[in-house]
């Protein structure tokens, strides 16, 4: 391994180590999420995360974190269908997709709903899945401003990442439906 590899893992590691505390130790997914944005951009470079959740059904996806308002039509709570989407194809290919915008125009005629994505000026998409119990409950959500295209070491570490985000979502949904059930019984 090699002295810049071997810095990667290092800090990937500490990254892991630090959001595994903070999803061990706060059930407020929106403080998760910020915590977790904080970390992750020392792995890898996003100008705007968003955090897209799937219903039951997995015909729609709300947008349960962004971290900025930079693409307007795309903020916190915005509900959209899955069919037809980005988001939906990373569902569909149960894996990791990255695409550079400014290359691929057929993307965008392909999913017309990353427009918004491309006008807002961002070049780089990197969708990772969220899986609980072999099932994608959500999308991790990357954009990035510059040309370069997402390396493999970012999707790498994503993709590590990506499994303790998935564990607090998880967590959060069983607390939120249990204290559901709770206020139902009183």
């Amino acid at each position: 391994i090699g002295e810049e590899e071997q810095r990667r893992l290092t800090d990937e590691n500490a990254v892991n180590a630090t959001i595994g505390r903070i999803v061990s130790s706060s059930l407020d997914i929106t403080e998760v999420y910020d915590a977790f944005a904080k970390q992750v951009r020392t792995l890898v470079r996003f100008d705007w995360l968003a955090v897209p959740i799937f219903d039951q059904d997995m015909k729609g996806q709300r947008i349960d974190y962004v971290s900025s308002d930079s693409i307007s039509r795309l903020k916190r709570g915005t509900w959209m269908k899955r069919e037809g989407t980005f988001i939906g194809s990373v569902v569909d290919q149960r894996d990791v997709v990255a695409v550079a915008l400014d290359y691929d125009q057929e993307m965008i005629e392909e999913f017309p709903t990353m427009t918004p994505v491309a006008k807002a000026g961002f070049h780089g998409l990197l969708g990772v899945p969220l899986f609980s119990r072999d099932r994608v409950i959500g999308v991790l959500t990357f954009a990035s401003k510059e040309l370069a295209p997402y390396t493999q070491s970012e999707i790498a570490a994503a993709s590590t990442v990506a499994d303790q985000v998935a564990g607090a979502i998880a967590i959060s949904q069983t607390y939120s439906e249990l204290q559901e059930a709770q206020t139902e019984l009183l």
